[in-house]
């Protein structure tokens, strides 16, 4: 009987040992495992693109052939080659001019014209793409021959007191509104002196394919103009309309501002109201009396396109290339979402919940996906800062008296145990006993 327990407990021990040794087993498998994945983790984050020092975004995008030995035709070193314009270099400039896209020099950095450099050494530019913006101060529509295209011919002033001449085969439709500040995009063909009104203008000639309507820059602004804000118009119930442009630039200039002064727009949106439900409410009903207002607004805009995307500005007066939109959501807000929008700079994505800095523009209309028309407020944002995530105290409160249950419960699951092995070594030795008393009974009763 001793042999067979002690066989037992034997195959007990060994049994015990073998699923130690699995356990040990698992354990180093799952942290060579969990290493690996954090290392290749680290690695790839680590990791960044190989670029080239060298670099030429002109390899990269389409820009329109242009035949340099044409060019070499060109001359404008005397004031007589400055009159003449070599009709067939000039045919060939016009006519890649149509397929030059304000995107190409948006692509190439908005390459201005080195006045200066044209004028010393004007044969090294020929035929390479600029972009001016400028006051139209001549213009003239002119055909060359009978069946000819129209030209139109104008005169321009930049904000550096320059002078260009720039010519394309498109007239314009319309004015260009009471600053007649325009925007031309061209090659540059020659310096050339051009003959209007009995006045003669000598300048770099651009040939290209339109001039559009620009603005001013205008660049960061230092403060808000309530009475630019009070001519804002708010868009009815489900009206599809762009958001008011004069007043819209104003407070991205003005943000602009703030994102320069981090110490300014702290103490501004420290004492700014914070959006909420009731709020909301009284925003919709009465949006005049909070336009320009700095409010704080809650929440997160999801990484999907159908609630953040961005579109390329256009001529604008902060020469802002993107403009940024998001549709901000929050479970307090019910389903009113809130319309964001900022320029190149700002970052909606991450799907993060903050605190947006924003000035209230005004209400946009939509449709939305069930075809109910509404409306959503717009507020331009100069910053955010994270939402805080550490739980309210209530929180842990809780979390402390979880703690504390589980362990009063362990403590009671240990004592239970302990009372039941105690429990259990007592039966053992009690039968033990009793069987050892019922065997020297039997051994007495066969002796007898």
């Amino acid at each position: 009987m001793k042999d067979d327990r002690a066989r037992t407990l034997r195959q007990m021990q060994a049994t015990a040992k073998r699923d130690r040794n699995r356990l040990g087993f698992l354990a180093v498998t799952l942290a060579m495992v969990s290493f690996a994945y954090f290392q290749i983790g680290k690695a790839k984050g680590d990791h960044k693109p190989e670029t080239t020092d060298n670099f030429n975004i002109e390899s990269v995008i389409s820009l329109p052939p242009i035949e340099q030995d044409l060019l070499v035709m060109v001359k404008d070193d005397s004031d007589m080659e400055r009159r003449i314009l070599e009709p067939e270099p000039f045919r060939h400039l016009a006519r890649m001019s149509q397929a030059l896209h304000a995107g190409h020099l948006r692509s190439l950095g908005e390459p201005g014209l080195p006045f200066a450099l044209l004028k010393s050494d004007p044969a090294n530019h020929r035929g390479r793409a600029f972009r001016v913006r400028g006051e139209l101060l001549d213009t003239d529509i002119t055909t060359r021959s009978p069946g000819a295209p129209q030209e139109f011919w104008c005169r321009l002033r930049t904000d550096q007191g320059e002078e260009v001449l720039f010519v394309s085969m498109k007239v314009p439709d319309d004015l260009f509104g009471a600053e007649n500040y325009v925007r031309a995009d061209g090659f540059f063909f020659k310096n050339y002196t051009w003959s209007i009104g009995g006045e003669q203008y000598t300048a770099p000639l651009l040939i290209g394919r339109e001039i559009v309507p620009s603005w001013r820059e205008s660049g960061a602004i230092e403060g808000i103009d309530l009475m630019l804000l009070n001519t804002v118009r708010d868009h009815r119930l489900g009206e599809s309309e762009d958001l008011d442009g004069a007043a819209l630039w104003h407070l991205l200039g003005h943000a602009r501002w703030m994102q320069g002064n981090d110490g300014l727009r702290k103490e501004v949106f420290d004492r700014a109201p914070e959006m909420d439900l009731d709020f909301l409410k009284q925003l919709a009903a009465e949006p005049e009396l909070f336009r320009g207002k700095p409010i704080q607004v809650p929440g997160r805009v999801p990484d999907n396109s159908s609630y953040r995307w961005g579109e390329i500005a256009g001529e604008n007066p902060l020469r802002a290339t993107w403009l940024r939109y998001g549709y901000l959501g929050n479970l307090a807000f019910s389903d009113h979402p809130i319309l964001l929008v900022g320029t190149d700079e700002m970052d909606f994505s991450g799907n993060r919940g903050r605190w947006y800095f924003g000035y209230f523009l005004q209400l946009k209309g939509y449709i939305d996906r069930e075809n109910n028309p509404r409306r959503a407020p717009v507020f331009v944002v100069c910053g955010y800062r994270e939402a805080d995530r550490s739980p309210p105290p209530i929180v842990a409160e809780m979390i402390w008296w979880f703690i504390g249950i589980g362990v009063a419960v362990g403590a009671f699951m240990f004592w239970a145990a302990a009372s039941d092995r105690k429990s259990a070594r007592a039966a053992a030795v009690a039968l033990s006993e009793r069987r050892r008393n019922r065997d020297n009974q039997n051994n007495g009763v066969g002796a007898r």
